[in-house]
């Protein structure tokens, strides 16, 4: 037979706990604005609009921003997605060959790309510069030569393009171009 004292201590450790949880709740805000919320969050926004006034302060006058290093290949991978993309159009599927605008359109791209990656020559390897010259020289005959270019040929210069632009403008591209502008940096104010 259980102990009756036992189940009462139980059952009053039980009704303290109980007790003890019940003091714990907070009582809720009284009506009216809270100003310390009011205030912290005020703070908050203004201070993500200050980094980001920076930031966009840093892109704009940077010397980085002056020289396309940090835009440009955002600028030249959607380019040749929408060239991509207007290959893949509807109104194209059925020809066979292309309309000399999209191959104009190749070949600005294809300047672009060039003067982007020449202007930064000493992180460029050889072989690569080797496959930039042919694809200007591919790019050149698509655009000037008069004949007509298939969609396949087409396809295979912009694959090609892809190809190399993922080799030549990735992150070691522009982590080099940043040593050579802080190397410039300190060689022109010790001088």
């Amino acid at each position: 037979m259980p102990d009756i004292s036992n189940i009462q201590a139980s059952a009053e450790s039980a009704n303290t706990l109980l007790a003890n949880e019940l003091l714990d709740i907070e009582l809720p805000l009284e009506p009216g604005i809270d100003w310390a919320s009011f205030l912290q969050t005020g703070l908050e926004i203004a201070f993500v609009l200050i980094i980001l006034a920076g930031l966009v302060y840093f892109l704009r006058f940077s010397k980085l921003a002056k020289n396309g290093l940090l835009t440009t290949p955002f600028i030249l991978r959607w380019q040749l997605f929408k060239l991509k993309r207007k290959l893949q159009d509807e109104s194209h599927i059925n020809l066979k060959t292309l309309p000399q605008e999209r191959l104009n359109a190749f070949y600005f791209w294809n300047q672009s790309f060039q003067q982007f990656v020449t202007q930064r020559r000493t992180v460029i390897k050889e072989e690569q510069l080797k496959e930039m010259a042919e694809l200007k020289e591919l790019s050149e005959m698509m655009a000037f030569s008069g004949q007509i270019v298939s969609r396949e040929t087409y396809f295979e210069a912009l694959k090609e393009a892809q190809l190399l632009l993922n080799e030549t403008v990735n992150s070691q591209l522009i982590i080099g171009c940043l040593v050579i502008n802080f190397k410039r940096t300190i060689t022109k104010e010790s001088l």
